[in-house]
């Protein structure tokens, strides 16, 4: 018990000390860099094509930079403080589940054996401990899940009001439509 204990604290340290990977491998689109924004709105999608998402509802903003990678899954809302030092508006991101990986960790644990010695010689009985001390090598594996990841840092340059704030008086008929009437 007491090693598998061990082997948790030592696998916690180790996931503690990641980078935040939609930074390190942000790759600049826009020509230009925008100053810091303070409001930033995330959406976040699995299993879909990015591009696809972009066309469909966020084709109105700039593309300012992307990220993408294969790792450990990483929330986007690791991403907000710096999504907005770069300017964004919107950060859209997308994951999809892409292997389970295996590897295989060594683990030298001490061990301590207590030997109980009693018997019998010629003029009485004796008792006694033997203590030896060593140290055990297991193999533990670990297994981790790994998602393709990807991320669209969009910018609001021509105030335009997003399709999710817009009311039903900004859609206006055009003409009559068999479509039209209470539904």
């Amino acid at each position: 018990m007491k090693q598998y204990v061990l082997l948790l604290i030592a696998v916690s340290a180790f996931s503690g000390c990641q980078a935040i990977n939609y930074k390190e491998f942000y790759s600049q689109v826009a020509p230009s860099k925008y100053p810091a924004t303070e409001k930033l709105m995330v959406f976040e999608y699995s299993n879909v094509d990015l591009d696809d998402i972009y066309e469909i509802l966020f084709s109105d903003f700039l593309v300012i930079g992307k990220s993408g990678f294969i790792g450990k899954y990483e929330s986007p809302d690791k991403s907000i403080s710096y999504a907005k030092s770069i300017g964004a508006d919107i950060f859209i991101a997308t994951s999809q589940f892409s292997e389970t990986r295996t590897s295989f960790m060594n683990l030298t644990l001490p061990t301590i054996n207590t030997t109980y010695l009693s018997g019998y010689s010629g003029g009485g009985s004796f008792y006694g401990t033997a203590t030896t001390y060593g140290t055990q090598t297991m193999t533990i594996p670990i297994s981790f899940d790994r998602y393709a990841q990807h991320g669209m840092y969009l910018k609001n340059l021509n105030a335009i009001n997003p399709l999710w704030e817009r009311t039903k008086e900004q859609y206006q008929a055009t003409g009559d439509n068999e479509l039209s009437g209470v539904w």
